[in-house]
C-alpha cells in the first residue's frame, strides 16, 4: 500500500511541473486536501443517510428512490 501511496505522490509530483500559460496545472497540496475533504463529506453523508435516517424510518423506498417497476 505504501508504494502505491508513493507512486501516487511522484506522479502528482510530476504533473505539478507542468505549466499551462505559465500557471501550473495542479497544486499537489491542495489536491490533497481537496481530496480528503471529499472523502469526509462522503462519509458524513452516508452515516447521515445510512445510521441516522435508516434507523429511525426503515423507509427504504426514499433511500434508494423509485424503487417500484411500473
Amino acid at each position: 500500500m505504501l508504494i502505491y501511496v508513493t507512486k501516487l505522490i511522484m506522479m502528482v509530483e510530476s504533473v505539478e511541473e507542468i505549466k499551462f500559460f505559465g500557471i501550473k496545472l495542479i497544486n499537489s497540496a491542495d489536491f490533497f486536501e481537496l481530496l480528503l475533504r471529499m472523502l469526509l463529506n462522503i462519509f458524513v453523508v452516508y452515516w447521515i443517510s445510512n445510521r441516522v435516517y435508516l434507523k429511525n424510518n426503515q423507509n427504504y423506498q426514499f433511500y434508494f428512490g423509485n424503487t417500484r417497476g411500473s
